[in-house]
């Protein structure tokens, strides 16, 4: 395959069929010298937005490309990668269509210009990489954030996060002779799961 990102994507895809991160993903690419451009940047700010822009680029074109030839949908969340199984009514006879509960059309749009990685200069990507480090330490911390809230589901809801922190808080709250550094530790894993259920929703991936 002539695309080296597509093709690694799809590798991927094989190994880890129940699904992988933007962040895996990104550091795959990594490991087989596909951002030598990237590293060589002088400004490390710009190097990690044109890393995330050329994962999602690669991305949205697999998923066109699956969708429109083979009706196979490839489901594009920052915590979540994977083929989506479909039932018969998800299917358009206009297969340039996807199916409207997950279009994200404007998002797909943006990383499938080009001229958006190419104008897009240091500057720029200040609170883009305010939310975009946010995202990857949330979800390095994403597993222990769930346990510190004592939450044994994978995807909690908001409803749930705020439950269990309510509960774990009240526990912990130093005026209540708990420790101020595990009052804070719930918190920011509080903060944390409610960071990505955000990401989440914002691309449909609820």
């Amino acid at each position: 395959m002539s695309d080296p990102f597509v093709a690694l994507i799809l590798k991927t895809l094989q190994d880890q069929p129940q699904g992988f991160s933007e962040y895996e993903l990104i550091k795959i690419f990594e490991s087989h010298g596909l951002f030598a451009d990237q590293n060589n940047l002088s400004d490390s700010d710009l190097a990690l937005f044109q890393k995330h822009f050329l994962t999602m680029n690669a991305l949205y074109r697999l998923q066109q490309t699956l969708w429109q030839e083979e009706q196979v949908l490839l489901s594009i969340s920052p915590l979540s990668i994977s083929i989506e199984k479909c039932d018969e009514n998800t299917f358009n006879s206009n297969t340039e269509m996807f199916p409207a509960e997950i279009s994200a059309a404007a998002l797909r749009n943006y990383y499938l210009d080009t001229r958006e990685f190419e104008s897009t200069q240091a500057e720029e990507v200040q609170t883009m990489l305010r939310q975009f480090w946010a995202r990857f330490y949330c979800i390095d911390k994403r597993l222990e954030a769930l346990k510190r809230l004592e939450i044994d589901i994978d995807n909690p809801t908001p409803s749930i996060i705020k439950q269990q922190y309510k509960k774990q808080a009240t526990r912990h709250h130093p005026d209540k002779g708990g420790s101020p550094e595990a009052f804070i530790a719930i918190r920011e894993a509080y903060e944390c799961l409610i960071t990505l259920q955000g990401e989440a929703v914002q691309t449909g991936q609820t």
